[in-house]
């Protein structure tokens, strides 16, 4: 229980101030503050372990990315939401300070811009997206792009048609434009560009927003066979099966 995970924290954190060099201990205070989620007390740990070369760089960079995400969403939980101008400065000061190796990890960006998003500085987050994206091509951070609300929508659609001049037959660019047309209110370039995503790569989302649009242009017929096609997707994947035609 709680109680007792206090008091082996105690012990191993007394033992480690009289055996510093014991890697084994080292470890073991890495294993018990994953496990409980003491992500302040695992970062300090981490510098430790890989000053000492006590662990591989792709265990350091997900662990420490962890670390950083739970200062994120700490962070955010004491301030709520809403439109927060000095929460927005104490999470962009927190951002800086993470390494700049941490600050390309997709998960992590999205984490950043998602709180920033949160606090009203949509146009900063926006920002830090293209950014990242303009340094390194990412699908999840272009999936990302297409669903959030910036509210910078006709920036975005003119954005996000510029790329498609250098990235060439992406699903994920095309379901992203369909998406930033619905928020743009253009109903036949969204149809066309969820059309151009499933042939280039069907998924369950575009089938299903597809036939949602459909059904909303007055295409009950061609609403309703997009919408076989979504769940025939999702069989396919709940059974683990081969999509067949």
């Amino acid at each position: 229980d709680a109680e007792q995970f206090d008091e082996a924290k105690v012990t191993l954190e007394a033992l480690r101030g009289s055996t510093s060099q014991d890697s084994r201990l080292m470890f073991t205070l890495k294993d018990y503050y994953l496990k409980v989620g003491e992500w302040e007390s695992l970062k300090p740990l981490l510098l430790q372990l890989e000053k000492k070369g006590l662990i591989k760089s792709e265990e350091l960079h997900e662990l420490t990315v962890k670390c950083v995400k739970s200062e994120i969403e700490a962070h955010s939980e004491k301030v709520g939401s809403g439109e927060h101008k000095e929460a927005v400065k104490s999470l962009t000061a927190l951002w800086r300070q993470a390494p700049n190796r941490l600050r390309t990890d997709e998960g992590l960006l999205i984490v950043y811009a998602s709180n920033l998003i949160r606090f009203g500085a949509n146009r900063d987050a926006l920002k830090v997206i293209e950014k990242a994206l303009a340094n390194n091509w990412n699908d999840q951070l272009v999936c990302f792009y297409g669903e959030k609300d910036f509210k910078e929508n006709s920036h975005q659609l003119a954005i996000a048609e510029r790329w498609l001049k250098t990235v060439e037959d992406s699903s994920v660019l095309f379901l992203t434009l369909a998406r930033i047309s619905l928020r743009n209110e253009r109903m036949e370039k969204a149809k066309n560009y969820y059309e151009l995503s499933i042939a280039s790569s069907p998924s369950a989302e575009a089938y299903l927003e597809l036939s949602l649009l459909s059904a909303r242009l007055g295409d009950d017929k061609a609403s309703l066979e997009k919408l076989k096609l979504y769940f025939k997707i999702i069989a396919a994947g709940k059974l683990d099966l081969p999509l067949v035609s």
